[in-house]
């Protein structure tokens, strides 16, 4: 069970990814064919960092409130994503963790 449940934040994970880069060339109206868009091979924070760049040209309002919030979001969520994915999992108590170079 616990597995089903790493390897759905994982899938989750990567569709978001996935759709990131694919909203940023929209929204800096990037046509990729043929060329390497600046998204290409890019850690994810680099492309949260993108949207942020982009959510603070936009004026004050819902809009750029929204971006801001994912943005907060999304960081915290990938953090926790790279520690279940790269990191050791051990126990504290009866419960699962992971940790990132654990010492």
């Amino acid at each position: 069970m616990v597995s089903q449940r790493i390897a759905a934040i994982i899938i989750f994970a990567a569709a978001i990814e996935h759709h990131l880069e694919r909203a940023l060339w929209k929204l800096k109206g990037v046509n990729p064919m043929g060329i390497r868009p600046e998204t290409d091979a890019k850690m994810i924070s680099d492309l949260i960092g993108m949207l942020e760049t982009f959510a603070s040209t936009l004026p004050a309002g819902e809009e750029r409130t929204l971006l801001e919030t994912w943005c907060n979001a999304a960081r915290l969520a990938f953090a926790i994503r790279n520690d279940i994915a790269h990191g050791v999992p051990t126990n504290l108590g009866d419960t699962l963790t992971f940790m990132n170079n654990p010492r």
